[in-house]
């Protein structure tokens, strides 16, 4: 290859240029969204139990929450929040796993 630079520089220089505008072409031609349409797949689970404080919500209410979802295949991160009379249970899946599939396994 570089015996072929030495002895043809022109053709190599016109190569080069052809790779280039080839290049340049196809980055006109890409479509970039500044907001692009994406569904992060995250299940959140609401629990009501009134009157209970946080610890009976943690011990009652949400570890059994907890425990059972984290049999559920696809799961990326698993979250809780025990507040007076409530229980958030957030389940964030894999980008690979259907919402639709995701919410359905949590039910």
């Amino acid at each position: 290859m570089v015996e072929l630079s030495i002895k043809r520089p022109v053709f190599i220089t016109c190569l080069f240029v052809l790779i280039l505008i080839a290049g340049w072409i196809s980055l006109k031609s890409l479509s970039v969204d500044l907001f692009p349409n994406v569904t992060f797949p995250i299940v959140a689970v609401n629990t009501t139990y009134p009157g209970a404080g946080p610890s009976e919500i943690e011990t009652l209410v949400t570890k059994p929450i907890e425990d059972e979802l984290a049999s559920v295949s696809g799961i990326k991160t698993l979250s809780s929040i025990s507040q007076e009379g409530v229980s958030i249970v957030i389940v964030e899946f894999s980008l690979a796993i259907d919402i639709k599939y995701a919410e359905q396994q949590v039910r």
